[in-house]
């Protein structure tokens, strides 16, 4: 009898609990956000993420376990909070935000549209983002050492030697049979997560990490600047398998930070000079591009921060180039001066001249 009633304890301190219709709306808002406005470089074949009751209940029996790890089609986070919504902040923390830092940093950046994004480079974070995943379903169990956040997709993504997705034009060439809707490739007419709840203020994904895309750009434009400077080489060639890793050798990512509350405090780069990113509408004619859904509007912190580094930049180099326009007008017209100056001597001297001869 004691056995059963131990057995029946310990049952219980790792029971895992499959997320309720908001905690769902709220990993659906976080992938398809990370999918669109949080990229690196723009996805042409991006398709919408949904929830999956099944692959829910697939994270439910890996979280109870207590003792899983991420590989390929699941990602894995063990949090020291028993909150629940603590616990899916600080396991995006580090799948996404942390992870997409130290990753993008080592990768060849593509040097035009039509390029094959992240092959060879494979992760909790190139899971999230991998173009042709469709479905997730999440979970999350009390363990001893807290909450094991545990997320399991499909199709799986990180196959070796396949990219996470394609990169041109938002959703400019998604798969036969979707269309473009937000900068994802979505099924005409089919709208899986409409049953999902809205998401409260203050939680929506962009308000939960507000630093994350102006420190992504930040960190491209450091890169161009360093290639532009002759530090860094780019090349539309990935690394070899051999130089890489697979979903075994995870690019390594910092621990997140948790500030009080519910809230992640998201890392900052020193400098963030980027605008916000922008994606394709499928009303408006190809290439033309608005601010993304979901995101800060102009007038938020970080935007005007990014929006007051760019405008400075461009007055000192404005500035530079009229100095050095009216340097050469200076140089120019003292010369013509002094050509005309010189000329009027001559025709001085020339006039006296013809004045004395005639006296004489």
């Amino acid at each position: 009898m004691k056995t059963l009633i131990l057995y029946a304890a310990i049952v219980v301190l790792v029971r895992a609990e499959i997320y309720t219709e908001p905690h769902q709306a709220i990993w659906i808002d976080r992938h398809n956000y990370f999918r669109t406005t949080g990229l690196p470089w723009s996805a042409s074949n991006m398709l919408q993420m949904k929830w999956d009751a099944e692959l829910a209940t697939k994270a439910d029996a890996t979280a109870v376990t207590c003792s899983a790890t991420t590989g390929k089609g699941l990602n894995v986070f063990q949090s020291s909070s028993t909150d629940v919504s603590t616990a899916i902040d600080e396991a995006i923390q580090q799948w996404v935000v942390d992870t997409a830092m130290t990753t993008i940093k080592s990768m060849p950046q593509p040097s035009s549209t039509g390029l094959d994004v992240g092959v060879g480079y494979y992760n909790s974070y190139s899971q999230v983002v991998w173009a042709e995943t469709t479905n997730v379903g999440c979970a999350s169990a009390t363990c001893s050492g807290g909450q094991m956040v545990v997320c399991a997709y499909s199709p799986a993504g990180n196959n070796e030697n396949s990219p996470w997705y394609k990169h041109a034009s938002q959703a400019s060439e998604c798969p036969t049979g979707t269309m473009a809707s937000h900068a994802l490739c979505i099924k005409e007419g089919d709208d899986p997560n409409s049953h999902l709840p809205a998401i409260p203020p203050g939680r929506l994904t962009y308000e939960i990490y507000p630093a994350f895309v102006a420190d992504i750009h930040a960190l491209l434009i450091n890169s161009s600047r360093d290639f532009a400077n002759g530090e860094l080489i780019l090349t539309s060639k990935p690394m070899s398998s051999s130089a890489t890793s697979s979903i075994s050798k995870n690019i390594p990512a910092t621990t997140p930070e948790v500030k009080s509350g519910n809230s992640i405090v998201p890392s900052k780069t020193t400098e963030t000079t980027t605008s916000p990113s922008l994606t394709k509408d499928e009303d408006e004619v190809p290439g033309k591009v608005r601010a993304s859904f979901d995101e800060p509007s102009a007038n938020s912190p970080e935007i005007q921060e990014v929006s007051t580094a760019e405008a400075a930049t461009s007055k000192s180099k404005e500035s530079h180039e009229v100095a050095h326009e009216l340097t050469i007008s200076g140089i120019i017209g003292m010369h013509a001066i002094g050509v005309l100056a010189v000329a009027g001597i001559l025709l001085l001297v020339r006039c006296q001249e013809t004045v004395e001869e005639s006296e004489d």
